[in-house]
């Protein structure tokens, strides 16, 4: 959970400024990630710390921190009241949160088999799989994209035949469209930091996308649950159900 958190805060903040080509204001990436520190508070990836400033766990796990990825770095100091150590903060979370996400890269992500088998599948989901792995590999870097088998646009040379021809034009093509699409999103990233005008157009642009997205998805999940519910058998009274949101639906229904 904490990994997520950091995935959809740090690495969009990480994502703006690669596109952008320029840092975002401290004061903003603190802004935004306060607000997710807040989310993860509700999704409870706790702080574990009481108001008195202690840890809530500390008799039972003094030397472990708590699992606030979005929060300062924190360290232990001795307290001359309670005689133990209690969990301070620096103050400092853009960088406690670039480092937490970066040691579960290295230490919990390094890629594997099933690494590479979940990239195929995620990559394989939706149509123009070249397209999207190119953009995949100038995002990640070539090294990273090799070790996940991200497969590559090349030139294939087979002689003066038709087969060579028409690869070398879809390579062009394909990367006409991966750069088109990279220099759209800096300008429009770039423009949408710089220009109030263009960035309150842009918060409604993509809050009737959010809305359209969210009634779709309600009334195709309803959909799914209605079809994987008939599909629902009993089998020596143990049901045997092959609906995904089985956490809402009661077992026998």
């Amino acid at each position: 959970m904490a990994a997520t958190l950091l995935a959809f805060s740090v690495n969009v903040l990480l994502g703006i400024e690669i596109i952008a080509g320029k840092p975002l204001p401290e004061n903003e990436q603190y802004d935004y990630l306060a607000l997710w520190r807040y989310i993860g508070w509700l999704l409870g990836v706790d702080t574990l710390e009481t108001e008195d400033g202690r840890s809530s766990n500390a008799s039972k796990h003094s030397n472990l921190p708590p699992i606030d990825p979005c929060g300062g770095r924190k360290f232990g100091k001795k307290d001359a009241n309670y005689q133990e150590d209690i969990l301070l903060d620096d103050g400092n979370s853009i960088i406690h949160s670039y480092a937490t996400l970066e040691s579960m890269i290295l230490h919990l992500l390094h890629p594997k088999k099933s690494s590479r088998s979940l990239v195929s599948h995620l990559l394989s989901l939706r149509r123009f799989v070249i397209f999207r792995s190119e953009v995949c590999r100038r995002f990640l870097g070539e090294e990273l994209s090799d070790e996940l088998d991200i497969s590559r646009s090349t030139i294939e040379w087979k002689g003066m035949k038709w087969e060579t021809f028409n690869n070398v034009m879809t390579h062009l093509v394909i990367k006409f469209f991966v750069y088109s699409f990279l220099m759209f999103l800096r300008v429009y990233t770039v423009m949408t930091m710089s220009f109030s005008w263009t960035r309150r157009r842009a918060i409604k642009f993509h809050a009737v996308l959010e809305t359209k997205f969210l009634i779709g998805w309600q009334q195709m999940n309803a959909k799914r649950v209605t079809r994987a519910k008939a599909t629902t058998k009993t089998i020596d009274t143990k049901s045997i159900s092959n609906c995904p949101f089985s956490m809402i639906m009661t077992p026998n229904s």
